[in-house]
């Protein structure tokens, strides 16, 4: 069948006939342009394209080689063209095709058959300093493309990676707009020090991706095994993801528009607590449990109250505005955009804006040289609330603030002043903290690079590459007289300012070489330096005569806190190199190597040394398969390396002295002291991987199925050992302990229907499995325990340590008590006495809970139907453990705050079946299993419905394309988790404070109308 070979691009397999029709337009037009503006000399050439099964080809590209001049086939592949000369050549572009040149030689017909580009094999991949094709590559290497990223309305790039690609966990910790997102690959390796992925953007290492609009994006590559990640060295053992942007191409210009007006959002799930009434019931309850008498009388007509939730939630809107122009000659390229990215949040007065520009430049100098230049500028405005804090009455999150605040109380009282919490600790109402609060971040950056290739040989070029990444950011704090948090000191006011510079010079060669037509020989060599530093102030100032001037104006306030200010920076300088060799493109052969100088390591280990050394065998490309038709990939690889850490912020190898206070004769004196002992031999983590893979492509790839398994084990992590007390100090950082993740991942693509009704399906599904190895050694008993117990739960409950740290345990478990249930007779909670001594207390403790996923998964389809496409996105996480912290709070009957609506089930003498202990005072508040809830997930992500208006109906409005897309995000999440939405972590990017819910930002559910205009 020639469909199943034929692979024209996404674009024109959504085309119609009309739309087909009007390509022979703009072809007509084109071709009448070009002979308008031809002299004398020049050569009309016609001809037809077709594959090499006979069929037309309607769209290719047609340029004169070195020259602006094209034009474009028509529906039955036909093409009229004016070249400028007789002696010219013509260049024959087609997406899922290889490009072809043909010498025009005097003919009046020149008639083109393109050779089909079979993706598996002839996909380019960018890594590490170069290119490889997938038929090439011996390492475990995941792509994006640019339809994936662009696919959703995003903040952030790295938010399009969720659910993308097997074995990369993406989780937006804080879902206010423009929050953070955490990223791991293949598990996170450290306990103490950095855990995220290294960003290499158009290849600058360490590039800020949060700058990048999605929609300037060509593709992203993630390095996964050592074997891809080695080249980073010292940087690579979290992974590494390449971006890489657009860029022009030969031809007349393209203008694109992207319009998005409309995107309405809403609160996707919503925490119902009590009314008024129901309160006022409770209270009275409660009270009477503990033999006092009823707060409320008439409870009848308190009715529903406030509802304080409702009051700071609103529909949010979200507007994107883009344009950018590519085009150019063989001689010189470009690529430019503009973008305003809107979106406001669902919480009144939170909202994020993004301006942002890109160029790209590329210029052919002759045949051997090659300059082009990389910019991006960037301001970002971030306005937000306050979430995943303590919950002390000083500084309750916002959402918290709503569900527990007396909904008899009103926002304001009668004489007009905010409302405060009359029970429990005194706080502020959410719309006064919403309203009020001020916490604003501002941030300009610019990012640019110049590159230099310059071929020394036909099969050596030599690269040098120059970048600068400058950041200048603002936060501004300001807590008025007018809330409770800020009125007992007159108004409090923050202002912070920060500058961060990076420096970046690359310096490499590269070789490619084939002999005696089998052995096939590709090297790259190089040399890099790098140099970070970063500076900020900050001023702090109270006791405002007005709340006017926000944080503008510090020095109207009368009592002036204690500042700050700092500078710190690293170096790096590195060697590193990669040789590639290929027998008969059947047995693949890979050693790379890093040496790395950071200036974070101590004096005896400024250096490090990172090997890896990878195999691959393609199985398919060998004589006894050759007539194997349905076979057009068989890969078996495997690998081994080691990559480094270095995240753990600078001078920390260094003994250190800080600022004291203290009061000689009733005057504050400054003073220094030590603070931290140093550490000579401190040196980087290091994460040694090996990776088993195997890669299968079907009937022209219409099905594709990769699949790896990996062992990657973590030893010297950077620990703080803690010290005697006689020394003077608590800790020590130091190399000790290991960790380690292992697991197994697929990946499935296939064409499941490939004629006029066309639908692609793309799979992943990752298993990971971690634990500590090893941790500090605190005895010289080896049968004690050398546990690490941390506190997760909010500072204000005092609850204790709520997770551990425990050799040949998974990272980040949850510690506390059993929960049993309820007794029936009594309404008190039922607790497991693991030790059997008669008493609940701390040695009834055990592991409770594990955040870590057993298996996370994505499943994309996408489906087409003449002008029309469908998309249907799901994401999922399977096994994960959530701490309910927020739920704490809202059941634990203990009268201290409003609850949520599942108290009205507790535990009465007339309803004595139930998990929700009486109402009283008295109860205890536990770390218990109780608040330890399954977030396992499924959500569908995106569903998205866009239609290609036909190219006659373009052509009346004047365009090229015209493209309209209706969208939702998080449309349907599937769990059981009883908080605002199972994909959350209050503790943000912590490796070892995991599944943390508490004080979070609601996630939004959106729909969204976009159109897409091409000139």
């Amino acid at each position: 069948m020639a469909s199943l070979t034929l692979r024209p691009s996404a674009a024109q397999q959504r085309q119609s006939p009309l739309g087909r029709a009007a390509l022979c337009l703009v072809a007509a037009l084109l071709a009448l342009a070009s002979t308008g503006r031809a002299q004398a000399q020049t050569h009309t050439v016609t001809g037809q394209v077709t594959s090499q099964q006979g069929e037309t080809l309607p769209g290719v590209n047609i340029i004169v080689k070195g020259q602006s001049t094209g034009t474009a086939s028509d529906l039955d592949g036909r093409y009229t063209l004016t070249a400028p000369s007789a002696n010219d050549t013509l260049v024959f572009s087609f997406v899922g095709f290889r490009s072809q040149e043909v010498g025009i030689d005097g003919r009046s017909t020149v008639d083109a058959v393109l050779q089909e580009d079979v993706s598996a094999l002839g996909e380019v991949l960018v890594v590490g300093y170069g290119t490889q094709t997938r038929n090439d590559l011996t390492g475990s290497v995941t792509s994006v493309q640019s339809s994936e990223v662009s696919a959703l309305p995003l903040a952030r790039v790295s938010e399009a990676l969720q659910g993308r690609a097997a074995g990369v966990q993406v989780m937006n910790t804080d879902a206010q707009p423009g929050g953070n997102v955490r990223v791991r690959i293949r598990g996170g390796t450290s306990i103490q020090a950095g855990s995220d992925p290294l960003y290499v953007i158009d290849g600058y290492a360490g590039g800020n991706i949060n700058m990048i609009n999605p929609d300037d994006i060509a593709s992203i590559q993630i390095l996964k095994d050592a074997s891809a990640t080695a080249i980073y060295g010292a940087r690579g053992a979290n992974g590494v993801i390449i971006v890489s942007t657009k860029k022009g191409k030969p031809g007349r210009t393209q203008v694109e528009f992207k319009i998005t007006p409309f995107s309405a959002q809403q609160v996707s799930n919503k925490i119902e607590v009590l009314n008024a009434r129901e309160f006022a019931e409770y209270i009275n309850e409660v009270r009477k449990n503990d033999g006092a008498a009823p707060k409320y009388t008439d409870v009848e007509s308190l009715g529903e109250g406030t509802n304080h939730l409702d009051a700071i939630l609103r529909d949010a809107t979200l507007r994107e505005y883009k344009i950018s122009a590519s085009g150019g000659s063989e001689k010189a390229r470009f690529y430019v955009s503009g973008d305003l990215f809107d979106q406001s949040g669902i919480i009144i007065n939170s909202g994020y804006t993004r301006y942002s520009f890109r160029s790209n430049l590329d210029f052919f100098v002759n045949d051997r040289m090659q300059v082009g230049a990389n910019l991006t500028a960037a301001r970002i405005a971030q306005d937000g609330t306050r979430v995943n804090s303590g919950g002390g009455a000083l500084d309750v999150p916002a959402t918290s603030a709503a569900l527990r605040f007396n909904p008899i109380l009103p926002i304001r009282d009668a004489n007009g002043k905010y409302t405060i919490n009359d029970f429990g600790d005194p706080s502020d109402n959410a719309y006064a903290i919403t309203s009020e609060l001020t916490q604003e971040t501002r941030n300009d950056n610019l990012m640019g690079s110049a590159y230099a290739e310059y071929d020394l040989t036909k099969s050596l070029t030599l690269n040098v590459r120059g970048g600068v990444d400058i950041g200048n950011g603002r936060y501004g704090f300001y807590d008025p007289s007018v809330l409770y948090s800020g009125g007992g000191v007159g108004g409090s006011a923050q202002l912070q300012f920060n500058r961060n510079t990076n420096l970046i010079n690359e310096n490499y060669l590269s070789y490619r070489h084939t002999f005696g037509g089998v052995h096939n020989v590709s090297t790259q060599a190089g040399f890099s330096v790098q140099k970070n530093s970063y500076e900020y102030t900050q001023t702090n100032a109270q006791s405002f005569p007005t709340d006017a001037f926000s944080y503008y104006n510090l020095g109207a306030g009368s009592v002036l806190r204690p500042g700050a200010s700092g500078l710190t920076d690293w170096n790096m300088e590195s060697y590193y190199g990669r040789a590639n060799y290929n027998y008969a493109e059947r047995y693949l052969i890979t050693f790379t190597a890093r040496y790395d100088g950071s200036s974070r390591f101590a004096r005896n280990n400024k250096y490090g040394f990172f090997p890896s050394g990878a195999l691959a065998w393609n199985v398919h490309n060998e004589p006894f398969l050759q007539g194997a038709s349905a076979l057009n990939m068989l890969k078996l690889r495997a690998s081994y390396g080691v990559t480094g850490n270095t995240e753990i912020g600078s001078y920390t190898s260094l003994a250190a002295l800080g600022n004291q206070l203290t009061t000689i004769g009733g005057q504050i004196v400054n003073a220094i002291a030590p603070v931290r002992v140093g550490n000579d031999n401190l040196t980087w983590e290091s994460t040694q991987q090996t990776n088993f893979g195997f890669d299968l492509g079907l009937f022209q790839d219409r099905v594709r199925f990769t699949t790896d398994y990996y062992v990657k084990n973590t030893s010297d992590l950077l620990l703080n050992v803690p010290l005697p007390l006689y020394s003077g100090f608590t800790t020590s950082l130091q190399n000790v302990g290991s960790t380690q993740n292992k697991g197994i991942e697929f990946e499935l693509s296939t064409q499941n229907l490939t004629g006029k009704f066309k639908w692609d399906t793309d799979f992943n599904i990752a298993f990971n499995r971690n634990k500590v190895v090893e941790l500090v050694r605190t005895s010289n008993d080896p049968n004690a325990s050398n546990d690490i117990f941390l506190a997760t739960g909010p500072g204000a409950m005092l609850l204790g340590n709520t997770s551990v740290l425990r050799e040949g345990e998974p990272i980040g478990l949850f510690y506390g008590l059993i929960f049993e249930g309820v007794n029936p007779e009594t309404g008190a909670e039922v607790i497991t006495d693991l030790n059997g001594d008669g008493k609940i207390n701390n040695e009834d403790r055990t592991v409770i809970g594990d955040p870590n996923p057993d298996y996370i998964w994505g499943l994309n389809n996408t489906m087409s139907y003449g002008g029309f496409d469908l998309n249907v996105f799901f994401q999922a996480s399977v096994g994960n453990d959530l701490f309910n912290f927020q739920r704490l709070e809202l059941e634990d009957v203990r009268g201290f705050y409003n609850q949520s609506k599942a108290v009205l089930n507790r535990w009465t003498p007339e309803n004595r079946n139930t998990d929700i202990p009486k109402a009283s005072s008295k109860n205890l508040r536990r770390v218990s299993s109780r608040w330890v809830e399954d977030g396992s997930f499924v959500r569908l992500r995106n569903l998205s419905l866009g239609y290609n208006l036909p190219g006659a109906f373009s052509s009346r409005l004047g365009v090229r394309t015209a493209r309209i897309l209706v969208s939702g995000q998080n449309l349907l999440t599937l769990t059981d988790y009883k908080g605002w939405d199972p994909e959350v972590n209050s503790r943000g990017g912590s490796n070892t404070q995991l599944g943390v819910d508490y004080g979070t930002y609601p996630r939004a559910r959106s729909y969204t109308l976009s159109f897409n205009v091409g000139l």
